[in-house]
């Protein structure tokens, strides 16, 4: 029980220290660690594992905190949640989203050279790749 009153007050301390609240303290917190764990992992993009790893954290804390202060707030448990996922999830989503377009622009423009390289060969070779 000393730790968890320990990491609670670590918490207060944190908030007091840097003049912002709980849920910016939480912003702060699952981006930190989102982008953390991507540095570790050695990830440039859409890191489902550092995602879930800050989801993780996310739910250790919100056990703690159930844990000190005896009560289960499911408002405050949602928006705490909402606070600490949303920017590594839209990270995680826009990089996911950048790299189909990659993708897909990197497929079209493999088909057009061999479209082009076909064309520029002559006939002999057009019928040679149809058959």
């Amino acid at each position: 029980m000393d730790s968890i009153v320990s990491y609670h007050d670590l918490k207060d301390i944190i908030s007091h220290t840097f003049g912002i609240s709980h849920q910016v303290l939480h912003i702060h917190a699952g981006l930190a660690i989102y982008l953390s764990c991507q540095v570790a992992l050695g990830n440039r993009r859409a890191s489902g594992i550092a995602l879930s790893f800050v989801l993780v954290l996310e739910t250790v804390n919100e056990l703690l905190d159930f844990s000190f202060h005896g009560v289960f707030w499911s408002a405050d448990t949602l928006q705490d949640y909402v606070s600490t996922l949303m920017w590594p999830s839209i990270l995680y989503g826009v990089s996911r989203l950048r790299r189909q377009m990659w993708r897909a622009e990197s497929m079209r423009r493999k088909r057009m050279r061999k479209t082009f390289a076909l064309l520029h060969a002559g006939p002999a070779a057009r019928s040679m790749a149809a058959g």
